[in-house]
């Protein structure tokens, strides 16, 4: 019996054994198939929000195009006649309509509700808080209308819903916007011409006023170009750095004025790191240009090396700046490129078809040097608006820097004639193909600016003071390709081609802008002649900083001569760091004496030693451009680059103070290997460094900003 339990025992553990084997089995099998079923049904799950956030988008886009092109209007008083959408026929029914992109039809609605200023109560009213128009009848107009855009869709192929594949894929957006009764200067895409597209609604421009906004008038009387704010606007916070602002083209008189076209520009100085192409789709956009009536975007082409920003505290356009302004990579437009120069600096001296341009590191005291991949490097872009997108475009190209005083263009005789000037030397250059601007020969009398000789030279103390505010303004001109001339011409012979309504003469096609400076340029009195001073702060937020400013110095006779001086690219704009090692040659600034009579008499001689140097910065988001300085026992200067400084031939100690350099959680030093350092003071905010000036003759002196301590 032993035995045979023993034998029994064995028999019934492996038919037991076996058992086990096929049950884990088919629990394997189950399982599988219950994970492969859950698995099935999540790939479904991001199959269907890969297409429904698709469709999103593709709605979204669609709302923001409708958007920009309603803020695009260019009347305001309703015209029947006039064949032009105004403010007053912004209604919903007419922004109503149907988009069909592939399979999806996306159906767009949208309601308008006006609101209205009421001057009586200082209140804005409207028609949601029961009160109707015919009640608003004292009020000329509403003071803005407030936009709800719904856009929904069904698809006929693809089905949202698995538990319902009967039912279409529907859904939607809805998107809130208010469009003002005075188109605001950030204000997105103008169309020359209704194209019929729903929401295309072209905007009643007023012109502004002198002395700051000057309208250039082409010679008909009935067509102007100006900038439509008195001065760009220059935004700082932080390692922030944008200067804004924009060109409109109209016709019309002034009271009664419609948009034709308008260029609105912003400038960035940027970080970004250099990154080299590996990948088939690797690359970036080629330079917006200039077409003959619009600017156009630049494709898309491989090849080619490209940026990413490298400072998350710098301007949001940093990164389309660092991505796209990079010269080579590979496209259609390869046959003409070295003959169109399609490169962001067309001026260059010589340019090699499919090669990148240069770009430059910083390194601890801040020199240039040529960056390699994977190094940060120092960009600075001028973008435009095109679509109601930011495009990179090609580089800034001052042709003309003028300087004046402030009581000049105050008066509409002389408007006119500084309008006459520009817009004949504009034309001069574009009909004789120049390469400068020049005096047109044709004018009578010959166009002298005032105070710009010695003969007419404006004079100090005026009626008002001690004081008087100088001006500066700027001509800059596009790169125009011979296609885009083309197209110029024969929008001017009225070839049905042209978008844009018929033109007389060539100027008023040609991307050229004439811009306020005074408080971009730089401004110094020019050396061993100081019985006038004139303010040179460093850029700060809002034009809250004080330029071109001359103040009578005490006991300061005789005449005075006072330069204005500003990068001719885009730093001239941005007021930032060189980019390239050529920014600091002086063809790349544009600049412009003025003449101050301050007493009858000579100007007494100055008795003492030229003191100069350069201010640099090697540290990331700080700008050596808005260091600021200060002086004792010496007359100084803040140059473009540096500072300039007399030193009188005496005992005096003469010092010289730098500050505004900090960094957040950073100790920042101001070193220099010329000069001696009397006292310093490193804090997170007020960080400070005075130097004693040499008492003898020197222009080499480097001052730079750098994270480790001074030698």
């Amino acid at each position: 019996m032993k035995r045979y339990r023993h034998e029994f025992d064995k028999g019934w553990s492996r038919r037991q054994m076996a058992g086990l084997g096929l049950l884990e089995v088919v629990l394997a099998i189950a399982i599988f198939a219950f994970g492969m079923l859950a698995l099935v049904q999540l790939q479904g799950n991001i199959t269907r929000a890969g297409a429904d956030a698709n469709t999103r988008t593709i709605a979204t886009g669609i709302a923001e195009e409708i958007i920009e092109r309603i803020r695009a209007y260019r009347k305001v008083d309703a015209d029947p006649d006039n064949g032009l959408w105004d403010y007053k026929e912004l209604v919903g029914t007419a922004l109503d309509g149907t988009v069909p992109i592939g399979d999806l039809n996306f159906n767009v609605a949208a309601t308008i509700t006006d609101y209205w200023w009421d001057p009586d109560d200082e209140e804005f009213v409207g028609t949601t808080n029961g009160l109707p128009p015919d009640e608003l009848d004292h009020l000329d107009k509403s003071s803005y209308k407030l936009l709800q855009l719904d856009v929904s869709w069904g698809n006929r192929e693809f089905y949202v819903d698995d538990t319902n594949t009967g039912d279409l894929a529907t859904g939607s957006i809805t998107i809130y916007e208010i469009i003002p009764s005075s188109p605001p200067i950030l204000g997105a895409k103008v169309s020359a011409e209704d194209d019929g597209l729903p929401g295309s609604p072209p905007v009643e421009y007023t012109p502004g006023d002198a002395p700051d906004i000057i309208a250039l008038n082409f010679g008909d009387g009935d067509r102007f170009k100006e900038s439509t704010s008195p001065t760009p606007d220059i935004i700082r916070a932080g390692e922030l750095a944008e200067t804004w602002f924009d060109v409109v083209t109209y016709s019309g008189s002034a009271d009664d004025a419609v948009f034709l076209r308008r260029e609105e520009f912003v400038i960035v100085s940027c970080e970004c790191e250099l990154q080299a192409a590996s990948d088939p789709g690797d690359g970036g956009f080629r330079p917006t240009t200039w077409n003959g009536y619009d600017y156009t975007e630049g494709e898309f082409v491989d090849n080619k090396n490209f940026g990413v920003s490298a400072n998350n505290q710098q301007s949001p356009f940093c990164s389309t700046c660092c991505r796209d302004h990079h010269d080579g990579g590979t496209g259609e437009q390869d046959g003409d490129y070295e003959d169109q120069r399609l490169v962001y600096n067309p001026w260059a001296a010589s340019i090699t078809p499919g090669s990148d341009h240069p770009h430059y590191s910083r390194d601890n005291q801040g020199d240039l040097e040529p960056a390699s991949i994977g190094d940060t490097y120092v960009e600075a872009c001028r973008l435009i608006r095109h679509d109601g997108f930011f495009r990179v475009a090609q580089d800034f190209n001052q042709k003309a820097l003028f300087a004046f005083p402030e009581d000049y263009l105050d008066n509409s005789s002389e408007v006119g004639e500084y309008s006459d000037y520009v817009i004949g030397a504009v034309t001069e250059f574009v009909e004789d193909d120049l390469t400068d601007l020049t005096l047109p020969p044709d004018m009578n009398p010959p166009y002298v600016i005032p105070a710009s000789t010695t003969d007419n030279a404006t004079s100090l103390p005026t009626l008002f003071g001690d004081e008087q505010q100088l001006r500066s303004r700027g001509i800059y001109i596009d790169y125009v390709t011979d296609e885009a001339q083309d197209a110029i011409d024969d929008c001017v012979d009225g070839a049905d081609t042209c978008p844009n309504p018929a033109f007389t003469t060539a100027v008023e096609l040609y991307p050229f802008f004439e811009v306020q400076l005074t408080w971009l340029s730089t401004w110094t009195e020019v050396e061993a002649n100081f019985p006038v001073d004139v303010t040179s702060e460093p850029v700060e937020d809002d034009n809250s900083h004080d330029r071109g400013r001359a103040i009578l110095q005490e006991g300061g006779t005789g005449q005075s001569e006072v330069k204005s001086r500003i990068h001719k690219g885009n730093i001239g704009f941005s007021a930032t760091d060189s980019v390239i090692p050529e920014d600091g040659d002086d063809a790349s600034f544009g600049e412009y004496l003025l003449y101050i009579d301050t007493a009858d008499g000579p100007t007494p001689p100055q008795n003492g030693v030229l003191v100069s140097g350069d201010i640099q910065s090697g540290v990331s988001g700080v700008r050596a451009a808005d260091v600021g300085i200060a002086f004792q026992n010496a007359q100084c200067n803040r140059t473009v680059t540096g500072f300039t400084c007399i030193v009188p031939n005496d005992s005096s100690q003469a010092t010289l103070t730098v500050s505004g350099y900090h960094k957040a959680n950073t100790t920042l030093y101001a070193c220099s290997a010329e000069m001696v350092i009397l006292s310093s003071q490193q804090a997170p905010n007020d960080n400070w460094t005075t130097f004693i000036l040499p008492t003898y003759e020197i222009d080499t002196i480097e001052i730079s900003i750098q994270s480790s301590a001074c030698p």
